[in-house]
């Protein structure tokens, strides 16, 4: 939320979460960039984006973790209870991980689908990088105590933050390969037969179902309650039925454990036709977590209270102080430097030709627009191989496309005045496009930042700037007034209540309800928060 009345945090998000292909140092120059169209809608979609993550799926960010595919290590240089995992950051720097890691696979219901394995440092090994090595030695493979995983493939999530890495025991793994055996046909395979086999799986296709099921349990019982243990080896052989043409339960076992789990749910589900309970499990429970990214020279604290009532309540808060509408574009005549009128032409010649492209491209992957396609928004339905295979494709495209069009652009200018010209043009053309939404294209210009923005002097990351976030507060101010009024615990938190910053003041109230999980402090957190999200919608209407 700070993104939407601060210059820095917005670039600290754009080059997070937005396909890394525009000039963002140039684009820096830019004064007030929540207010620019562009950039105001790619914020917008950005934070709901996350906010509909938390609500729905309740994903979160973890810095020291991968997803990696998994694979054996040939040169039986690994123990039992030993892996090999190097990672590679972005500058191409490797780092081999030593120490307890936490390893799981999707789908993770039994409790010893998660272990805790020894990631060790071996010379044999490190041409291998980014990848997870198992062992061949040892009573069973590793790979085969997580959810029944065979190395075909399989990718699983890596965890070395010591402060998510479980202390325990590992709980003793199912045996994922105690279902029946197939029944001998002892004949020749008919087509009747197979068509026998695919009827069933349509008609018998309870994976859906029994999931649902095991979340309430888990939810109700506990995940080692023995209803939950039960119906998770379960559903490790109504996985496998596409294959074994074998399912594990009958309707009346499957009514049974529905009955079991009753006729309510967790708010977290949001399951219709049901009454719902604020379930006393991690998902449901008041906690803060801690997490770290920078904002210019301060360290943030992201607040997650109540965990999905916390992002259902602030998703509600946003959505209504910005709601989707088709909100007027109109130029900033300072960005119309002298002389465009003479490039509009040639503007609208490679506008036509970037927005031809660009809606190939929008169209090929299923995307709504400009903004979507950025964002890659559709793809926060897909799995994280999907998104992460789509993004790299999607990037991989622009920057051609990007690399054609500046080619088309520094044809045929030979000073600076003409570059800015041009530029200006082009904004021009983009911002007065008649189009409809999904097929108007606002960034055509700021390809041509550096030139567009020229006159605009550079903001360092540690220079300061006039964002709201950083101005200081008094007494008289309205912020003052309303925490005097609704929340006069939160100024006794400041050291000097009288002249604080609203980042002041965000960072004490994560940093106590961090520390002492007090309920009053989180809802007055979040209240804050709210009146943030009220703050920026005043600012970006000015």
């Amino acid at each position: 939320m700070v993104s939407l009345v601060s210059n820095q945090s917005a670039l600290s998000v754009f080059r997070e979460k937005i396909l890394h292909v525009l000039p963002w140092s140039d684009i820096s120059r830019h004064p007030h960039l929540s207010k620019e169209p562009f950039f105001r809608c790619l914020l917008h979609t950005t934070i709901s984006n996350n906010l509909h993550q938390l609500v729905t799926r309740a994903h979160i960010r973890v810095p020291k973790a991968r997803y990696m595919f998994g694979i054996v290590d040939e040169y039986k240089v690994l123990n039992e209870g030993q892996v090999f995992v190097q990672i590679t950051d972005e500058n191409g720097m490797k780092t081999v991980l030593e120490g307890p890691i936490a390893i799981t696979k999707n789908p993770c219901r039994h409790p010893g689908d998660l272990r805790v394995l020894e990631a060790v440092n071996n010379a044999s090994l490190h041409h291998l990088y980014d990848v997870l090595v198992f062992p061949q030695l040892g009573s069973r493979p590793h790979a085969s105590e997580i959810s029944g995983s065979d190395l075909d493939g399989d990718e699983y999530t890596v965890i070395w933050d010591s402060k998510l890495v479980p202390t325990s025991v590992n709980p003793t793994p199912y045996d994922y390969d105690s279902g029946p055996a197939p029944t001998p046909l002892n004949r020749v395979v008919t087509r009747d037969d197979r068509l026998k086999v695919i009827l069933g799986i349509c008609e018998q296709d309870n994976l859906g179902r029994l999931s649902i099921i095991h979340l309430v349990l888990a939810d109700k019982c506990g995940i080692d309650s023995e209803e939950a243990i039960s119906l998770a080896g379960g559903l490790s052989q109504e996985l496998d039925s596409v294959k074994s043409g074998q399912h594990p339960y009958t309707s009346e076992q499957i009514n049974t454990f529905n009955s079991t789990a009753g006729t309510t749910r967790p708010d977290f589900m949001q399951a219709l036709g049901y009454e719902e309970y604020q379930s006393d499990k991690i998902l449901g429970k008041s906690y803060i977590l801690r997490f770290y990214f920078n904002t210019n020279r301060l360290t943030f604290f992201f607040l997650i209270g109540k965990l999905f009532r916390s992002a259902r309540r602030l998703t509600d808060a946003f959505s209504k102080a910005f709601p989707v509408t088709n909100n007027p574009v109109v130029p900033d005549p300072t960005l119309l430097h002298d002389g465009y009128e003479e490039y509009i032409d040639f503007a609208q010649n490679l506008y036509q030709k970037y927005q031809s492209e660009m809606l190939e491209i929008i169209g090929s992957y299923g995307f709504s627009n400009e903004i979507d396609l950025f964002c890659c928004i559709e793809s926060r339905n897909m799995n994280a191989n999907e998104r992460s295979d789509i993004q790299q494709t999607a990037g991989k495209l622009l920057k051609e496309i990007f690399k054609h069009i500046r080619n088309q652009f520094r044809a045929n200018y030979h000073s600076l005045f003409d570059a800015k010209a041009k530029a200006a043009a082009c904004y021009y053309v983009a911002y007065t496009d008649k189009s409809p939404k999904d097929k108007r294209m606002l960034s055509f210009p700021w390809i041509f930042a550096s030139q567009l923005l020229a006159d605009d002097a550079i903001i360092l990351e540690d220079e300061e700037t006039n964002d709201f976030m950083e101005n200081t507060l008094n007494s008289d101010s309205d912020i003052y007034h309303w925490l005097e009024q609704q929340a006069p615990s939160i100024l006794n938190l400041l050291p000097n209540n009288n002249s604080f910053t609203f980042m002041e003041l965000l960072e004490i109230c994560f940093e106590n309800a961090y520390e002492t999980q007090n309920e009053e402090i989180i809802n007055l957190t979040e209240m804050l928060i709210e009146q943030l999200i009220e703050i920026s919608k005043n600012i970006q209407s000015n």
